[in-house]
């Protein structure tokens, strides 16, 4: 017999989500899972192949949304049974592509019971950026059959998998915005968790760095838009060193073949990487549009006590209650930054805002908080 003293929560994501791997992906799912169960749920998690029949992978030649035959069918009527049998309090879907299991869910659940849906994001937005970037530098991805195509069925998918949805919990204000457009009708915005993990700042006068997957199209955009207005301020005395960190290789090696700052170290592994960001003056951080989202790999540099160059778009899903990031809301502007930094005393006082802003982020406990308010008060407020 099931123990009923604390609600039961069923926590349904892909495999994926849960490997070895240290994505943005991976990283939010895990926060996920860890600020929900500190909610006092008592959470299973529930893991789900995806869909890898021939003919799927056939019709996502020709179709290219993330929310077509997501899960293989076996998998989710395995689940069906046991949801039915377990009759939890909660079921948790962690992704917008597995919103459309929600109509299966609901016809197997309790009355009483609510479905969450734990959005990463619209696939929606990244293919805004893909289609209006695709032509000018070498983002990633593709749409098919074509553009509007696939946009126009990305927008429809994702509007129509909300009505069976209860709440939906997002990573940033901007997706908030971005689900009430949609159509989803109860929303609330859970703020990153951020370790302290300081490292011994030893920088290097002009040298700055940049972590994070370079043919993401708001990635790649903002990094080509401060190299360029770098290149036209010709901020090379003294020098200036932009050391980019990620991959794929062969955008790496674009962006150095293409401006003189970029040194490319390519991927690189966790205890090196935080030896490196050691020496740099600040950790960059670009984004000039509306991503899907958080700035994942933005909770690194905060939790190692950097100073940090970045733009309001840039850091997404973070809150706090005192310092500050470096803000610069042009490239013009972000470069300007950069410059004033290769003083480092400047920098120290830059450094000094981000630790304040670390000390006084949200902790599990105060995200729990939150997300314990939204599942029990029905009068609970919400992003709307």
């Amino acid at each position: 017999m099931q123990n009923r003293e604390k609600p039961q929560g069923i926590f349904i994501s892909h495999s994926g989500q849960f490997d070895n791997r240290r994505g943005g992906t991976q990283i939010c799912s895990m926060e996920y899972f860890n600020t929900i169960a500190a909610a006092d749920i008592q959470l299973r998690l529930i893991l789900l192949d995806i869909d890898k029949r021939f003919s799927t992978r056939l019709l996502k030649k020709f179709l290219s949304t993330t929310y077509i035959r997501t899960t293989c069918p076996k998998a989710v009527r395995k689940m069906l049974t046991q949801i039915a049998d377990e009759q939890p309090d909660f079921v948790f879907l962690n992704h917008t592509n597995l919103a459309h299991l929600a109509g299966e869910l609901r016809s197997v659940l309790p009355q009483r019971a609510k479905i969450i849906l734990l959005s990463h994001g619209l696939e929606s937005t990244d293919l805004l950026h893909y289609v209006r970037l695709k032509n000018a530098i070498p983002v990633g991805g593709r749409a098919t059959p074509t553009s509007v195509i696939a946009m126009g069925t990305a927008i429809c998918m994702e509007a129509s998998m909300r009505s069976d949805i209860d709440k939906v919990f997002v990573l940033s204000e901007s997706d908030a915005i971005f689900e009430r457009w949609i159509g989803a009708s109860e929303i609330h915005m859970l703020p990153r968790v951020v370790g302290p993990k300081v490292l011994d700042w030893m920088p290097i006068s002009g040298r700055f760095g940049f972590v994070g997957t370079l043919d993401h199209a708001p990635n790649l955009e903002g990094l080509v838009l401060i190299l360029t207005a770098l290149e036209r301020k010709s901020l090379q005395r003294p020098p200036v060193s932009i050391r980019i960190i990620g991959g794929p290789a062969k955008t790496g090696e674009w962006l150095a073949a293409t401006f003189r700052a970029v040194e490319y170290l390519g991927p690189v592994p966790d205890d090196r990487l935080a030896q490196e960001a050691a020496t740099w003056n600040a950790f960059l951080h670009p984004i000039f549009c509306c991503a899907r989202g958080a700035s994942t790999k933005l909770a690194d540099p905060i939790g190692w006590g950097l100073p940090i160059v970045t733009t309001s778009y840039g850091h997404r899903g973070y809150t706090w209650s005192n310092g500050d990031f470096s803000i610069a809301e042009t490239p013009e502007k972000f470069i300007d930054t950069c410059q004033y930094l290769m003083d480092l005393r400047v920098a120290g006082e830059a450094r000094k805002k981000v630790l304040q802003l670390l000390a006084t982020s949200p902790s599990i406990a105060d995200v729990a908080a939150k997300i314990s308010l939204a599942l029990t008060d029905p009068n609970s407020p919400s992003n709307k």
